[in-house]
């Protein structure tokens, strides 16, 4: 009975020992700095690679995810761990993706370091129990790949610091991605969150807080000084948590519109109305020659500037009377509500108006306009979800990255190797290069999105381009009808 006793008190002091040297190596402490200077790695300002650095800010974003012994999680840019630790402890399983080799060196040192320690204290107790099971390197799986081009596992949670640059992107993905994640925790610009969570009649408010409150609800649960990262970047944090109305397939129409529309359609009905959002509706879709000509356009199902003066007052007539229907005509973008936009949109749709050249069936290709398959369409809309957004099994999602990696390396037509550094998916506060509605159903990217607002103002100048086309070709139509 006695030596029972003392094994039993030789297993409890082992797990406690196991537990506090855990929690030793996972707080932030002299290693990681050593480790930094020994790789000799210097935070990039142009990628943005700014850490978090203060433990008890790591320790509330853990716990804000809330996070089941039994869920797996998936951490956008891990960096040198100092998030991916702690959910290591608290998740069945931790998948991330790491585009930065150097960052990802540290991490699987430092995880490397904390299993190792627990062996030791086994060892040292006599004590093998659980070891074998709770591993951090078997429950950890990250890939050396850009988070916006690969396709992504099952997971229950979303925990990241991103980019601040590529917050429309990541959103698209978690609301097209396909079953999305039971809630997310993601730390975004402080702007960027405070428009995503805005109401009607703020000043903040704008098609960002339309589409992320239809799609999912958000909420602002802690924010983060700018003091709080190393090297500190010039503007404040706010984490989001962000809860998915529909897990399954968000962005699909037949989840979204009863009437068969797209959320091309939707994200482009958004964008003419928030393009004045203190003019009256009446003034914007009636009284605004681009946005008339506009509608006509694709009311007609060309995609082009080819059509008469009773088209457009045929279309002027019917918006009035839309408008008059769904008491809409006096109400201004930024004071209406959700349920209003619905109304809206269905009526609109329901006479035949459409928002942008994806929501049409038949595309006829006309004379000095390019095909309008290849080109993202005025009102900059971009491909509905991909393959992409399909979410992977565990097992395989790996060896799929690999798979991808290779065929890309291949492509270009160089040697078989990693991708390249083009950005660190650790935490990157910086200027949004959205819009100024913020959100966009945008392909999946990287390099594009490290240019800045430079890549965002030439696709503005492209879709003014486009539009002023289009008036062009209408105008130049009505004075040879004049003439004959």
């Amino acid at each position: 009975m006695l030596r029972f006793s003392n094994a039993l008190y030789r297993i409890d002091v082992s797990r406690l020992t196991r537990e506090k040297e855990i929690s030793r190596l996972c707080r932030f402490n002299s290693t990681l700095s050593s480790n930094l200077k020994s790789a000799r790695i210097v935070m990039r300002k142009r990628f943005g690679q700014h850490l978090l650095k203060n433990p008890d800010v790591v320790s509330t974003i853990v716990s804000l995810a809330n996070i089941n012994p039994s869920e797996s999680v998936f951490e956008i840019g891990p960096g040198t761990g100092n998030l991916t630790l702690h959910l290591l402890r608290q998740a069945q399983h931790v998948y991330a993706c790491e585009l930065d080799s150097r960052l990802l060196e540290v991490l699987l040192k430092r995880v490397d370091e904390i299993d190792q320690s627990a062996a030791d204290s086994a060892a040292k107790f006599e004590s093998s129990l659980g070891l074998g099971t709770n591993l951090f390197k078997q429950k950890l799986t990250v890939v050396h790949d850009d988070f916006l081009r690969v396709p992504l596992p099952r997971f229950d949670v979303l925990v990241a610091n991103i980019p601040y640059q590529i917050s429309s992107p990541v959103l698209r993905r978690l609301f097209s991605l396909n079953p999305a994640p039971k809630r997310a925790i993601v730390m975004f610009q402080l702007e960027f969150a405070q428009r995503m969570v805005a109401l009607p009649g703020t000043s903040d408010y704008c098609r960002l807080s339309v589409n992320c409150q239809m799609l999912a609800d958000c909420e602002i649960v802690l924010k983060v000084g700018k003091e709080q990262f190393r090297p500190p970047p010039k503007i404040d944090s706010a984490v989001v948590r962000i809860s998915p109305k529909n897990i399954e397939s968000t962005l699909r129409p037949r989840n979204l519109f009863e009437n068969g529309s797209s959320f091309e359609e939707w994200d482009a009905f958004l964008r003419i109305l928030f393009a004045s959002k203190n003019k009256m509706l009446r003034t914007v879709l009636t009284r605004s020659k681009p946005a008339l000509l506009r509608l006509t356009s694709l009311r007609n199902g060309s995609g082009s500037g080819k059509f008469t003066d009773e088209d457009v007052e045929k279309s002027k007539v019917d918006l009035e009377q839309t408008l008059l229907s769904t008491e809409t005509t006096n109400l201004r973008a930024n004071a209406m509500t959700l349920a209003q936009f619905r109304i809206l949109f269905d009526a609109l749709f329901k006479v035949g108006f459409r928002f942008s050249e994806k929501g049409l069936k038949k595309i006829e290709s006309q004379e000095g306009i390019k095909k309008i398959e290849s080109q993202d369409g005025i009102e900059g809309l971009f491909s509905p979800p991909t393959s992409l957004d399909d979410a992977v099994e565990p097992s395989m999602w790996k060896s799929m990255v690999e798979k991808l990696a290779v065929e890309r390396s291949m492509k270009k037509g160089s040697p078989i190797s990693a991708p390249a550094q083009t950005n660190n998916i650790d935490n990157t506060p910086g200027e949004n290069n959205d819009d100024e509605s913020g959100f966009t159903l945008e392909s999946t990217r990287s390099v594009n999105v490290l240019k800045g607002r430079t890549s965002e103002d030439a696709r503005r100048r492209e879709r003014k381009k486009r539009a002023r086309d289009i008036l062009s070709i209408y105008e130049i139509n009505n004075k040879r009808d004049h003439t004959n």
